[in-house]
């Protein structure tokens, strides 16, 4: 998308990602349920009867992190592509797959690498919305249980174990920094 902007095509991802970061994930979830497990009945509507029964799960979740992120690099993406650095290397003769992967893309790394790590706690939101709309077993639908029947030490005990999850994310990615900017590093202040 940052290599062709403003084209029709690059106008229709747009369109499509921007469609896809508006829709909240239980709405993603009962509009796939409703084409593609009534309508079109290709898939299970839920459970893990199969393999099969992953996949509209996953779709729903990924949608939204999908669109986010995509939005995320193509931005990033297209600041590195029309920095000066970039439009030296092109004068030079560098050809635009390098440019794009070896220039713009590690450019870009540190803020898709920070993004990802925040996206993960709202993942596991998005997971336990999935896991009611969908009627899996697993930690979201056992929070709503909890919820209901006013359970407050196994609900003390998901977020505990949820929030120390987004922490040690976050954590790795702040140890990752590194690795994708030299000019990070990791040690005493200067």
């Amino acid at each position: 998308m940052a290599r062709r902007a403003d084209t029709k095509r690059e106008l229709g991802a747009n369109v499509l990602t921007i469609t896809g970061q508006s829709m909240p994930d239980f709405w993603t979830g009962v509009m796939l349920l409703t084409v593609f497990a009534v309508l079109l009945p290709v898939l299970p509507a839920s459970g893990f009867t199969s393999w099969s029964g992953l996949i509209l799960p996953t779709v729903t979740v990924a949608v939204l992190q999908l669109a986010l992120i995509s939005r995320l690099v193509r931005r990033e993406m297209t600041t590195a592509l029309a920095a000066p650095y970039t439009t030296v290397a092109r004068s030079r003769g560098v050809s635009e797959r390098t440019l794009t992967w070896q220039y713009g893309l590690r450019n870009s790394a540190v803020p898709l690498v920070t993004a990802l790590g925040t996206r993960f706690a709202a993942l596991l939101n998005g997971v336990v919305v999935v896991e009611v709309v969908f009627g899996w077993p697993g930690v979201g639908s056992l929070v709503v249980r909890a919820l209901e029947t006013r359970d407050y030490p196994l609900i003390q005990a998901t977020v505990l174990v949820t929030a120390t999850l987004a922490i040690l994310v976050q954590l790795l990615v702040d140890l990752a920094y590194p690795l994708f900017d030299p000019r990070v590093r990791l040690g005493k202040a200067a």
